[in-house]
């Protein structure tokens, strides 16, 4: 903010309720085209008339003023204090007027005693300010309505001794601002409605023991915002419905020992924020509805105390969220409703005790979300109802103790557990996952993927590596698993272990028509696995028999019966069997010389069956092994039936373990 003024003494008196001045100032406020805004009529106080004021009556006390080269080391001058000393004033006033210097206003090493000082309505016009080192041991200083024209301020080092601070309602003109290591013991420290302009604000390494501290309505166009290294010992602390534009946000290495904090509603502009190393005190943690805007957000080694940590409403855009080695008590985590637009949410090494963690209907677009290395207590992991599907969310090494993990009504891009411990009930019925990877964890309790109400749309799915202590709920058919598991990209022996672990849940759910077709799957890719591990093993020249063993396992085991789950597909391989060696019979009788003959009947007999008739009567008592003896076969039809035999023993054997199988359960 640009003020244009101008002003002229003239030799005309002035009065106001404590002096009697003889020359008076016509000041002008200009716009930016010089044309004049305000006009007014003021008391003049040249250098030397507030110099002997002061001195004579122990007090500053102007209104209406136009006071010149306002420098309190004038006095120390004049009177030669050293540099050290206090100046004691009874009483400091000064309202509607206008201090102004061409170097600086210095209102330092003042100790103001039992009265209220105040600067009210008051435009400073300097190169700096100084108000540092003072002792105040009044009831309050209050600064409003007030308008800084000054390069640099610096307002540090002070001692507010059970004395409050209301600093409200002001303009600060571009330039850096030092507001740091004093220290606060009043009731109240407040700044609000304050516009600092552009430029570095500096708040490091003050200590705060108050009942409220008020940081609200604060607008900061760009520059450095630094709250590093502050004590709050008590109080509550408030920075809200603020905006600091661009620039770096410090707040790292605070102490926040007891009362609450709120951070909410604030618009911090684009660049980096760094609450990291802070540590927050047993009550309320508020960033509700504050808007991140781009850059790294840090709470890095930051330990949360108390029972609430709410950032839900919040809003981020690009950039990185950091958790690192935070450590979050017994407290609630609430995230519900944030919206992150792109980047990283990083969890590592992070202990949340016993409080829930919510992260529900939060919207993360292009994003990761990743937590590892991180330990949870008794509450609920809370990610249900995500409108995310461009997110990823990974967890590894993770033991998620004792709560219950929610995705329920959920979309996401990728969702994945990699060495982690399910030791509770983990509600994983999604709406959409493409990537969905519970790979190397451990199950010790219920992990359910089965939806009633809706259908899972997973395009991609890895079980590889769980250690199965607890139960999967998830259905064959509904999410096509034999297609998501033999489309993976790994090899045989990682899918056939991804079946039989499916197998084994089906049969613990008591699930077994599912259970059939996951161990039909996991039988196929263990033949394949067999088959690879001994081809490359073995000279080249045994690859032809080992080809013929594959194949004719393939045959006999699965396409006849399933590996003795199906009896139905068994029954039906033996009617084309019984099919085969009959019309076989046929062919044979009537193209050689074998031939089946009856032990009964001659040729000529009526009752001499037909060729076809024998054919399929000798195959049916030969394939069930019953031999009557009224027919028997001639030549190479008698090998031939011997092999029938053999195979129909088989056949029914395994007709008999399939069927018993399936009646069993």
């Amino acid at each position: 903010m640009r003020l244009n003024f101008n002003y002229r003494v003239v030799h005309v008196p002035f009065f106001t309720p404590s002096l009697n001045l003889d020359k008076s100032v016509e000041f002008l406020l200009l716009d930016k085209d010089n044309s004049v805004i305000q006009k007014r009529l003021l008391g003049y106080v040249s250098t030397e008339t507030w110099i002997n004021l002061v001195l004579e009556k122990n007090r500053v006390d102007f209104e209406n003023c136009f006071i010149e080269n306002f420098d309190i080391d004038l006095i120390r001058k004049r009177i030669n204090l050293e540099d050290s000393h206090f100046i004691e004033l009874a009483k400091f006033s000064i309202s509607d007027s206008i201090l102004f210097s061409s170097t600086q206003v210095n209102l330092s090493k003042l100790s103001i005693l039992e009265t209220a000082g105040k600067i009210k309505d008051t435009i400073i016009i300097s190169l700096e300010f100084y108000f540092i080192y003072n002792q105040l041991n009044c009831q309050s200083i209050t600064i409003e309505n007030s308008n800084f024209v000054c390069s640099t301020i610096y307002f540090k080092c002070n001692q507010f001794i059970n004395t409050d601070l209301i600093l409200k309602n002001s303009l600060f003109t571009n330039g850096n601002k030092y507001f740091n290591q004093n220290n606060f013991s009043g009731k109240l420290v407040q700044f609000k409605n304050l516009d600092f302009g552009s430029g570095d604000v500096d708040f490091s390494e003050n200590f705060f023991k108050c009942t409220t501290i008020q940081f609200e309505i604060i607008h900061i166009k760009e520059g450095r915002k630094n709250f590093n290294r502050c004590v709050i010992e008590s109080g509550d602390f408030n920075f809200d419905k603020s905006e600091v534009g661009n620039g770096e946000f410090i707040f790292r290495n605070v102490t926040h020992k007891l009362g609450n904090f709120s951070m909410s509603r604030i618009d911090f502009g684009n660049g980096n924020k760094d609450f990291s190393n802070t540590i927050f005190s047993n009550e309320k943690k508020i960033f509700t509805g504050s808007n991140f805007n781009s850059g790294k957000v840090s709470f890095k080694n930051v330990l949360f105390n108390g029972n609430l940590i709410d950032f839900h409403f919040s809003t981020f855009d690009k950039g990185e969220l950091m958790f690192d080695r935070a450590e979050f008590g017994s407290c609630v985590f609430d995230l519900r409703a944030i919206e992150f637009n792109s980047g990283t949410i990083n969890f590592y090494r992070n202990i949340f005790a016993d409080g829930d963690q919510i992260f529900e209907a939060a919207k993360l677009g292009a994003s990761n979300v990743m937590f590892k290395n991180c330990r949870f207590g008794k509450g609920i992991l809370n990610f249900s109802n995500l409108e995310s599907e461009n997110a990823c969310i990974s967890f590894e090494n993770v033991d998620f103790g004792q709560g219950m993990i929610s995705f329920k009504r959920s979309q996401l891009h990728c969702l994945k557990f990699s060495d982690c411990e399910l030791d509770t009930y983990t509600d994983l019925r999604l709406i959409a996952c493409s990537n969905l990877d519970l790979s190397d964890t451990i199950i010790k309790d219920i992990v359910d993927i089965n939806p009633t109400e809706y259908t899972l749309k997973v395009q991609n799915l890895n079980l590889a590596g769980i250690r199965l202590l607890g139960k999967i709920y998830i259905d064959w058919n509904t999410l096509n698993l034999k297609k998501l598991i033999k489309n993976q990209k790994t090899d045989d022996f990682i899918k056939a272990e991804q079946f039989r672990l499916l197998k084994e849940n089906f049969n613990a759910i008591g699930n077994y028509d599912q259970e059939d077709l996951a161990y039909v799957e996991f039988k196929r890719h263990y033949a394949k696995t067999s088959l690879n591990k001994k081809i490359r093993s073995k000279p080249k020249y045994f690859k032809p028999i080992f080809y013929l063993s594959y194949f004719t396992e393939k045959l006999i085991f699965d396409r006849m019966g399933h590996y003795a789950t199906n009896p139905l597909r068994v029954l039906l391989s033996m009617i084309y069997v019984y099919l085969f060696f009959s019309i076989l019979y046929l062919i044979i009788d009537l193209h050689t010389d074998s031939h089946i003959y009856s032990s009964l009947f001659n040729p000529l007999d009526t009752r001499y069956l037909s060729i076809v008739s024998r054919s399929f009567y000798h195959s049916i008592i030969t394939f069930f092994t019953i031999g009557y003896g009224d027919y028997y076969p001639d030549g190479v039809l008698r090998v031939l039936s011997g092999i029938e035999g053999f195979i129909g023993m088989f056949m029914m054997s395994y007709f008999t373990v399939a069927f018993a199988r399936k009646v069993l359960r």
